[in-house]
């Protein structure tokens, strides 16, 4: 039987995580996952050294090592929102939490008037929240320009709005591969719906 999704309007936001017998309390505000996913991008870190960050950013440093490998899985859930995990897209890539922070910031503040500099915010509340952003927001018209394909044609006119938008994607354009984008991506896969 299939693990039941998470229902935002009726179930518990998890909080804590449970490896060899041993509950494990997690820290849930969505800027841990920030800063884990900032972590991601150390070129200095190898695999284990950001792996051992984000297990001490979101379980604390009182982890068993014998618990190490259960909780690698139960933070890729809890990154997932408790939802399957996706497999890498070959999309190219339309948003990035980091990159995209001001935008995100600002969209929460227009649409939700939640400010994200003062609020504590659970992740998973986090997500749900980011993935209903309406068009209109600054944050979803970038991700449309991001999105949106060249206008064909050899018209004088269709050449000069495939020069415009070329302009506005060089404009928003997200910055070079990092070592972290592809984790992160796989797994915010599911906020392609801010783009639709």
């Amino acid at each position: 039987m299939a693990p039941k999704r998470f229902n935002p309007l009726i179930d518990d936001l998890p909080r804590s995580v449970e490896v060899g017998g041993v509950e494990y309390q997690v820290q849930t505000d969505f800027r841990q996952a920030l800063e884990y996913f900032r972590s991601l991008d150390d070129l200095d870190s190898d695999q284990t050294q950001k792996t051992l960050i984000g297990l001490r950013v979101f379980f604390g440093d009182q982890i068993r090592r014998d618990h190490v490998d259960g909780l690698v899985l139960k933070l890729k859930w809890f990154l997932n929102c408790g939802k399957p995990e996706s497999k890498p897209s070959n999309e190219e890539k339309v948003f990035d939490l980091l990159e995209d922070s001001g935008r995100i910031y600002a969209a929460f503040l227009q649409v939700y008037q939640i400010n994200l500099r003062k609020v504590r915010l659970h992740w998973w509340v986090f997500c749900e929240l980011l993935e209903g952003l309406p068009q209109g927001t600054h944050l979803a018209n970038v991700i449309d320009i991001r999105s949106r394909p060249l206008p064909k044609g050899t018209s004088p006119e269709a050449k000069e709005a495939a020069q415009k938008l070329l302009r506005a994607k060089a404009r928003y354009k997200l910055g070079a591969d990092r070592p972290g984008r592809d984790a992160m991506s796989q797994f915010l896969d599911f906020l392609k719906g801010i783009a639709r």
